[in-house]
C-alpha cells in the first residue's frame, strides 16, 4: 500500500474506528462529540469569544467534507461498494453539524457550565443517530448523489435535522433546565461512560486484537503488535519510575547547588561587611589626623630644626679638635726620633 493509500484510509476510517465490528459509525460520532468537547475546553481555556467555538465547528465541517468529497469514489472502488462501512468520516461531518451553534435555553455553549453542557451535547449525539440510521426524506434520497457527495450528504442531512430539532426543542421548551434540575439523569449517563471504558479496560487482550486488525488494515506499519498491553503498561509504569527517580536525582541537585550558592554569598556578604568595617576605621584615623591643631605640628618642626643646628656645630668642633690632635701627635713623634 502506497503512502497516499494509507493515509486516505487513516482519514476515512478516522484512524481506524471505521474498522471497529459493531456500529463504526455510532463510535465515529462519539469520537467527535468528544473532540466537540476538546474544542469547548480549549476555547475556554484561553477565554476565547463565542463566535469562536462556531467558526473553529465549521472550518473543521468544510475540511472533512471536503475530504469525504474528493475520497469518496476511491473509497468506493476500494470497497466495492456504494457507501462502504469502513467509510466513517462523514459521521464527523454530520455529528458537527448537529451540535453547531449548539442550541440551549440556557445560552450559548460559551456560556454554559460543563455541568449544563453535557446533557445538551449527549441530546444531540443520540438525535443525530436517530435520523443517521432512520433516514427520514431527503436523507435517504440524498445517498443517490454521485461520487463522494452521496456519501457525505445523508450524514450532512441528517446533522441539519438534529440540529433544527435540538434548536427548537433546548431553545423554545424548558427541556435544558428540567435536566438540570435532575441530576441523577446525567449521573446516570456519565456511570453508563465509565462503565463502558471499565469493560473496555477488562477486554484488553480483545482490544489488542482489535489494534493488530486494524494497523494491518490500515498499513501503517507491517510490524507485528508481538507484545501484549499488560506488558507494555509494566514497562512503561518502570520507565515512569525510572524517570521519577531521575528527576528526584536532578531535584537534590539543584537544592545542593543552591545551598552552595547560598553559603558562598553569606560568605561574601561577611568579606564585605569586614572591608566595610576596616574602610570606616582608615577613614576614622584620616579624620583624626586631620583634626591635630597645627601649633603642635610647628612646635615639633621647631625642634627638629634646632636639633639640626646643634647637631652641625658639633661637628664642626669635634673636625677641629681632630685635627690639632693629629699635628699634636706628629709633632711629638718627629721630636723622639719616632716620625
Amino acid at each position: 500500500m502506497y503512502h497516499s493509500d494509507r493515509l486516505r484510509v487513516a482519514g476515512i476510517t478516522v484512524l481506524g474506528t471505521g474498522f471497529i465490528p459493531v456500529a463504526p459509525a455510532s463510535w465515529c460520532s462519539l469520537i467527535a462529540t468528544f473532540l466537540f468537547l476538546l474544542l469547548w475546553g480549549a476555547c475556554r481555556l484561553v477565554d476565547a469569544a463565542p463566535v469562536c467555538l462556531d467558526l473553529a465547528l465549521a472550518g473543521g465541517i468544510l475540511v472533512a467534507s471536503w475530504l469525504c468529497v474528493r475520497w469518496g469514489g476511491w473509497a468506493k472502488a476500494r470497497w466495492r461498494s456504494a457507501d462502504p462501512k469502513e467509510f466513517v468520516l462523514d459521521e464527523l461531518a454530520g455529528q458537527w453539524v448537529a451540535v453547531l451553534v449548539l442550541p440551549s435555553s440556557l445560552g450559548h455553549a460559551m456560556d454554559l457550565s460543563a455541568l449544563e453542557l453535557f446533557p445538551v451535547v449527549i441530546g444531540q449525539f443520540f438525535l443525530f443517530r436517530v435520523f443517521d440510521i432512520l433516514k427520514p426524506p431527503p436523507v435517504r434520497q440524498a445517498e443517490a448523489l454521485p461520487g463522494g457527495w452521496g456519501i457525505l450528504g445523508d450524514d450532512l442531512v441528517a446533522g441539519l435535522y438534529a440540529n433544527l430539532l435540538g434548536q427548537l426543542s433546548w431553545r423554545a421548551t424548558p427541556l435544558a433546565a428540567w435536566v438540570q434540575e435532575r441530576p441523577e439523569i446525567i449521573a446516570a449517563v456519565v456511570s453508563l461512560i465509565v462503565g463502558l471504558m471499565f469493560g473496555a479496560v477488562q477486554l484488553l487482550p480483545a482490544a489488542d486484537r482489535f489494534v493488530r486488525f486494524v494497523v494491518r488494515r490500515v498499513g501503517l506499519t507491517e510490524k507485528e503488535l508481538e507484545e501484549p498491553y499488560s506488558v507494555r503498561i509494566e514497562q512503561l509504569t518502570g520507565r515512569l519510575s525510572d524517570v521519577s527517580a531521575e528527576f528526584d536525582s536532578i531535584i537534590s541537585e539543584l537544592s545542593a547547588v543552591a545551598s552552595e550558592r547560598t553559603a558562598a554569598l553569606e560568605r561574601v556578604e561577611i568579606e564585605l561587611a569586614r572591608r566595610e568595617s576596616r574602610s570606616r576605621e582608615l577613614e576614622q584615623r584620616i579624620e583624626d589626623l586631620q583634626s591635630v591643631p597645627l601649633p603642635v605640628a610647628e612646635h615639633f618642626a621647631k625642634l627638629m630644626g634646632s636639633a639640626e643646628k646643634r647637631s652641625t656645630t658639633r661637628d664642626y668642633i669635634l673636625f677641629g679638635a681632630g685635627v690639632i690632635f693629629s699635628t699634636v701627635i706628629a709633632i711629638v713623634l718627629k721630636l723622639f726620633g719616632w716620625g
